[in-house]
């Protein structure tokens, strides 16, 4: 794993600026996590109280930067629109692992990439171009050897995205304490794509 020392974790693509989660993104986060629609394919909404007490612990960054939750901007007015993240999977457990995000070691097990988009954003392409930026910091910067998502079956906007995205289905797999569709993607094939 190579250290990132100093490494601005602030990534721009043709529409978006993507920055680590403050605290003071709270109110977007309690928009995303609340709404019913929104949490329909991940496990339901989020009470308010715990989004809040459990803030400080969602923008800790793990290995050196390398994994964490980033905030989706709009690149010209640096709006806030959605999360995107790379965090532990979590198998046997509902919920990510915190304790498992430390600052200089990368969590053993696999890597999982996720992501929220408020509800008036939705259709614009802009989870596949965050998604896609956020792959590129995670096989040219942080050097992960691979990426994985996981998917309520009935999410096909989610299932598209990672395909648009060069996710392969792998079947289903346990996350979540559940079995689920799982998607993997590999440097070595996110590299052979860009070629």
């Amino acid at each position: 794993m190579r250290i990132l020392q100093n490494q601005n974790l602030e990534l721009v693509s043709a529409r978006l600026f993507l920055r680590p989660l403050r605290e003071s993104d709270v109110d977007l986060v309690l928009e995303l996590f609340t709404d019913p629609e929104m949490m329909e394919y991940a496990g339901g909404p989020v009470k308010s109280e715990r989004i809040r007490t459990e803030m400080a612990a969602s923008v800790q960054r793990g290995a050196d930067g390398s994994i964490g939750v980033w905030c989706i901007c709009k690149a010209q007015t640096k709006e806030p629109i959605g999360t995107i993240a790379l965090l532990p999977l979590p198998v046997e457990a509902e919920d990510t692992e915190w304790e498992l995000v430390c600052t200089g070691e990368m969590p053993e097990g696999d890597i999982e990439i996720g992501y929220f988009l408020r509800k008036d954003e939705w259709g614009q392409g802009y989870v596949s171009e965050a998604v896609s930026r956020v792959l590129e910091f995670a096989f040219s910067v942080a050097c992960l050897e691979e990426i994985v998502a996981v998917i309520d079956p009935r999410n096909t906007a989610s299932r598209k995205v990672l395909e648009r995205t060069g996710f392969l289905s792998e079947g289903d797999r346990r996350a979540y304490r559940e079995t689920c569709p799982g998607f993997r993607i590999a440097k070595s094939d996110w590299l052979l794509d860009r070629s």
